[in-house]
């Protein structure tokens, strides 16, 4: 097994400096000694710990109180150390700086110059002098580097497509089995529906001396998009609200003129099921044969058909649904999951969310099925994401990939054992709801 230090010998992907480290779409992102001051003290925070990063948000924004979820399960789970550590959070300092503070603030804002979303907003504010009631920082644990870093510099290392199938298939094994923990514990259901790979991260093992022959883990950084909720509780309005409608406001939207399609058919993170929401959303309305299935459709869309000829575009499930439907196309079980999806959408779509509400309140059968939707695609959609970037570490064409993807037992493309057991497993998660025999 591979180890950090050794990899990050000859690269310099981890998250060092002290100064603005990141920015998405909804959070700035400082590391010390540049960290962010907070307007009061955080308990377990000071401004040059290094192993803490500071993120600006929203004050609308929720993570905190997923992050709260996140710090109760971690403690149940105590042998896996890859989730998000969460310090706390605060007010973010806008004025009355030390010294010291007032340089790294000035420094802070030149790094940010150049930046296009959610730090180009902030700075923005800072500029007009807005009030700091408007922001609120998290401070969290720092992760060692992304697992897009990670496996870019696994690929920059030039190591045999073998030992790079070995490792991320050793690392893989934790990553699968926090994210069952996130969705059957016993308090929480957590589903993280926007895990790109780079709100997966490598963590550095805490509990052990660096040069081990172990020292890491594959882990969950953000979850800025996620949804949750407790064991047993009683469906109210603030149960919607956190795990609902994040997920409606995400899936349930028609898109603009401008960028119609790219829900469905452009980001791989995101699960079958959120884009055939999406897709039957904005197509429902269309005349269509019968026996023709919403995903077939979906697939031979204009937008998809463009995304799967776009060299840059990485995305199993797309790779994979020639195949995928073929097996499908006689399931009954398939198509009923297709039907129950339809009825879902049909009934949500365009409504307020108190209307919203009180149809899944007054419609057990239909929150019932709109929960196992959420929940079962939070696994394999994941480890699609993994395995993707994993494969590519190992310098395979695009084309290649493909080919390896759509025809995992006719391709006539070395793959290494470790790689098709992983493939497999990716496939046998997206498969198992809809075999016969189950």
């Amino acid at each position: 097994m591979i180890t950090l230090d050794k990899l990050n010998q000859d690269t310099q992907s981890q998250q060092n400096g002290g100064k603005y480290l990141g920015e998405g779409a909804d959070g700035c992102i400082f590391e010390a000694p540049g960290n962010w001051p907070s307007k009061k003290p955080i308990k377990g925070y000071t401004q040059s710990d290094k192993s803490l990063v500071t993120k600006i948000v929203p004050e609308d924004d929720i993570e905190g109180n997923i992050l709260e979820v996140i710090k109760s399960i971690q403690k149940r789970h105590p042998e896996h150390y890859n989730l998000v550590r969460f310090i706390g959070q605060g007010k973010p300092k806008l004025s009355g700086f030390t010294k010291t503070q007032k340089n790294y603030y000035n420094k802070n804002l030149r790094q940010m110059a150049k930046t296009e979303k959610a730090c180009k907003v902030f700075k923005e504010s800072l500029k007009e002098e807005k009030s700091g009631k408007e922001y609120k920082m998290y401070v969290i644990g720092k992760y060692d580097k992304s697992y897009k870093e990670f496996c870019q510099d696994l690929e920059f290392r030039f190591y045999s497509k073998d030992k790079i199938a070995d490792i991320i298939y050793d690392a893989h094994i934790p990553f699968v089995k926090t994210l069952q923990n996130l969705v059957y514990d016993s308090q929480y259901t957590v589903v993280n529906f926007d895990l790109h790979s780079k709100n997966i991260v490598v963590f550095r093992d805490p509990r052990t001396k660096k040069g081990l022959s172990h020292d890491f883990e594959i882990g969950i950084a953000d979850f800025g998009r996620s949804i949750w909720r407790k064991s047993n509780e009683s469906y109210t309005f603030e149960t919607f609200l956190r795990w609902d409608q994040p997920y409606i406001d995400s899936f349930l939207v028609r898109d603009s003129k401008e960028s119609a399609g790219e829900t469905f058919s452009k980001y791989n993170q995101f699960s079958m099921e959120g884009r055939l929401v999406n897709y039957i959303l904005t197509n429902m309305n269309r005349k269509a044969s019968k026996d023709t299935l919403w995903i077939e459709r979906m697939y031979n869309s204009e937008y998809v058909q463009k995304v799967i000829k776009d060299k840059d575009i990485y995305d199993i499930l797309l790779f994979y649904l020639p195949t995928f439907i073929k097996s499908i196309n006689n399931s009954k079980r398939y198509r009923e999951y297709e039907e129950g999806i339809e009825l879902c959408v049909r009934a949500l779509a365009d409504k307020s969310p108190q209307k919203q509400f009180l149809i899944l309140k007054s419609n057990p059968n239909i929150r019932a099925f709109w929960d196992i939707l959420k929940i079962r695609s939070h696994l394999p959609t994941a480890l699609g994401v993994y395995f993707m970037r994993g494969i590519r570490a190992a310098n395979y064409t695009r084309n290649q990939i493909r080919d390896i993807i759509e025809n995992p037992q006719q391709t006539k493309i070395y793959v290494p054992e470790k790689f098709r057991l992983l493939l497999f497993k990716y496939i046998n998660y997206l498969m198992l709801p809809f075999t016969e025999s189950k």
